[in-house]
């Protein structure tokens, strides 16, 4: 994986050259790109399933994914309408007593490669689009998502950002 974050980071670097832009290259195109995205896929990671279904519950589940979509504000606030009504729901379960400690994150869905990287590297908290879980999205504005990140998860929040090599995932601040 730390190859293939390297090959896939100069494609990104490659791929933004005025050389590139001037020929209107695909960065998909590009040898090394091709090579990284092979060794992802070599990579043979872990199940995703029970860590993913836990920060992306049925209930807040959005209607359409990051990928090809130009509103993307309108996917995450329909999430956190959904949760802000469910929170009420449950507010006589007095969870506003405990502390929250975290960090905020913000992801960039137009900067996107979908290689998987972040994905494996964050054992599902990213997904293929290097999207953050949705039961963590907070507010969508310009172009960026913010997510709040538990505390009990920044470390695998922190090796999925390593592993994005567009750099389109980031703390916030």
């Amino acid at each position: 994986m730390d190859r293939a974050r390297e090959l896939l980071h100069g494609t990104m670097v490659e791929s933004r050259s005025l050389l590139n832009r001037i020929r209107h290259r695909n960065y998909t195109e590009l040898p090394n790109y091709q090579r990284g995205m092979e060794l992802v896929s070599q990579a043979n990671p872990v199940s995703f399933t029970s860590f993913t279904k836990r920060l992306r519950s049925h209930e807040l589940q959005p209607s359409a994914s990051f990928s090809g979509v130009e509103d993307f504000g309108l996917i995450v606030q329909s999430v956190i309408s959904r949760r802000a009504a469910l929170v009420i729901e449950l507010s006589h379960l007095q969870t506003a007593a405990h502390q929250a400690e975290g960090r905020l994150l913000t992801y960039w869905p137009e900067e996107n490669l979908a290689c998987g990287g972040a994905e494996y590297a964050s054992v599902g908290f990213f997904d293929v689009d290097n999207a953050p879980a949705w039961d963590t999205w907070v507010a969508f504005s310009g172009k960026a998502l913010l997510s709040w990140v538990p505390g009990e998860l920044v470390d695998l929040a922190s090796k999925g950002i390593e592993a994005n090599p567009e750099g389109c995932i980031a703390w916030y601040g």
